[in-house]
Formats: C-alpha cells, structure tokens, sequence
C-alpha cells in the first residue's frame, strides 16, 4: 500500500527535487570549465559542489521513488544516499583548495581530514547495517531526523565548507581589479548562504512556506557560487565591472 502525501510532503519532495538539480547543473558547468582553462580546481570544486547537496538528495530521490514506485526509499538507503559520498567530496574539495592558497598544508589537510571521515564513514556503514535507526529516523515521508553524531558531522563539513570558501574568497579582496573583488563579495554570500540555510532546513519544523524560502536561498547560493567564478557579461555591465 503506498503512503500519502501532505502538502508539506510534497513542497519538500520537489524542492529538494530542484536544489539538487540547480547544484548538479552549477558543479558540472564549473567542472566543465577545466575543459577550456586547464585548472583542476573548477574540476574539482565542481565535482565537489554536487556532492555537498547530498542531504537534499535523500529527499529528492525518495520523491523520484514514490513518483515511480508508490513507496519513498528505505530508512538504510535513505542515509546512505545522503551521507556514504562526503569523505570522498571532502577530499575533492581540499585538493581544489589547496590548489589555489595553503599548498604547502596539502598533504597534512588531506591526511586529517581523510582520517576523520574514513572513521566516520566505518561508523556509518556498520550503523546501516546493522540498525540505522542509530543514525536516524523518518519523521515525515522525505524527511528524517538525524542523530547527533551525524548532525555533529554535518556541522564539521559545514563549517569546513565555510571556511575553506571564506579564505578562498578572501584573496579576491586583495586585488585592485573590480570585477575579482566582486567576485570574491559574491562568493562570501555564497558560501554563507549553503550552511545558514541548512541550519535552518535541518534545525527547525519548517511549514511550507518556510521550506520554499529556505530552499529558494538555497538554489539562489548556488547560482552565485557559479557568478564567483563566472560573471555573466549583464552582471559586468549593471555592476560596472567592464
């Protein structure tokens, strides 16, 4: 017998449905790029930044599933969907950020951080094996509420993301030319934008208003994580960046 959607139900289902879709087109655009200007870090910052909205996709494809089958996705392969990919993005993203600034704090980034989450990643996969109830529990069709060890994980990548992007952005300040500080103010917006609003999406019972907004800055951060990388030639003349 197939569960019944809300309202609720489905603005989330379809939201997380759009967020990852606008990330999947902004990561494979940049990555793209490595094509033309032979710089690893849009490969990899590309890569990465698909990845990164992998707790929206457990929502999203459980959506897909109950549009096909009837039936959302499981609670094991619901977390798992969400969480199994981040050790390796988080890798990606160091290997683009280093390619920029710290490159001599490479390999040490790297062997921390691939540490931590081959632990936690161990951790996962037994828990989904054995219980994922451990890790978390469904509180709506496309929705779960998260243990605390995950959400301490999240909180790590968050945090990580932010800073890393923040340093990042940082270096565009130090240049004279107006269109690379632009770029680095947009990108400061950018990467605030991804952590508040996944505080917001996973720390409160958002209603269906809510869940649009939340969702909306999400899709709008990703849009101006490409427009610090890449300002449209409208964006150079209203800004005056020319």
């Amino acid at each position: 017998m197939s569960v019944q959607l809300t309202t609720l139900d489905f603005i989330n289902g379809l939201f997380s449905l759009l967020v990852i879709s606008i990330a999947a087109i902004i990561g494979i655009t940049i990555a793209l790029k490595y094509l033309k200007y032979k710089r690893k870090l849009y490969l990899y910052w590309g890569i990465a930044y698909i990845g990164f909205y992998s707790p929206w996709w457990s929502s999203a494809f459980s959506f897909v599933s109950y549009w096909f089958t009837g039936n959302p996705l499981p609670l094991s392969l619901y977390i798992g969907v969400g969480i199994l990919l981040i050790p390796l993005l988080i890798i990606l993203w160091f290997l683009g950020f280093t390619e920029m600034i710290y490159q001599n704090k490479r390999k040490l980034l790297i062997l921390i951080y691939a540490i931590i989450m081959t632990i936690f990643e161990f951790c996962i996969i037994y828990f989904l094996i054995v219980d994922p109830t451990v890790l978390g529990n469904k509180t709506a069709i496309f929705d779960i509420k998260y243990s605390l060890i995950i959400t301490a994980y999240f909180m790590l990548i968050n945090i990580t993301v932010t800073i890393t992007g923040l340093l990042f952005a940082k270096q565009s300040f130090k240049s004279e030319e107006k269109e690379i500080r632009f770029k680095g103010i947009v990108l400061v917006i950018a990467f605030l934008t991804y952590p508040i609003c996944g505080i917001f999406d996973a720390g409160l019972d958002l209603n269906e208003i809510g869940l649009i907004i939340i969702r909306s800055l999400l899709m709008f951060g990703a849009i101006m994580f490409y427009i610090g990388f890449f300002v449209p030639k409208f964006f150079k003349k209203m800004f005056h960046l020319d």
